[in-house]
């Protein structure tokens, strides 16, 4: 009799070990699921803002074409506007996935404080247009940056 409670407690025991194992593998996989989960409500949203972009045709990035070539614009002058800065692409295709991926990385076109043509468009301003004046830099340290008309301009505190 004592050699079968033997058998039995040792069969026992190996069924604690086998349900303790079990129970590991169910949370382990009980957190891969969840994990899982998580990840797939991230790409989700993350295909609805794709959406959003391709059906709204809507994206803080400017694109276009110019001789075969695709270009995504990723600064803008601070003082005129413009272009300062792009990317440029062989495809639509990619200028498109270029623009998806920043929008998804939630980036911003950059803002830079002058571009060169604006820069030398300021260089070259140098009659008032409203009397035909010569105008005067506003700082000698930059002659070329801002200038005023001493006829037109007036300074008021």
């Amino acid at each position: 009799m004592l050699k079968k409670s033997k058998k039995y407690v040792q069969k026992i025991e190996e069924l604690e070990r086998i349900i303790s194992h079990l129970v590991k593998e169910n949370d382990d996989m009980y957190a891969t699921v969840t994990r899982l989960n998580k990840e797939n409500e991230q790409m989700d949203s993350k295909l609805q803002v794709i959406k959003t972009v391709i059906a709204n045709n809507k994206s803080p990035f400017y694109t276009w074409e110019q001789d075969g070539k695709f270009y995504v614009q990723t600064a803008i002058c601070n003082v005129g506007g413009c272009i300062a800065d792009y990317d440029s692409f062989d495809s639509c295709s990619d200028a498109a996935l270029s623009t998806i991926i920043r929008v998804l990385n939630e980036e911003e076109i950059k803002m830079i404080g002058i571009c060169h043509e604006c820069r030398e468009e300021a260089a070259d301003d140098t009659h008032c247009l409203k009397c035909g004046g010569a105008k005067m830099p506003v700082y000698d340290e930059y002659p070329n940056w801002i200038k005023f008309c001493p006829n037109c301009d007036k300074y008021a505190d």
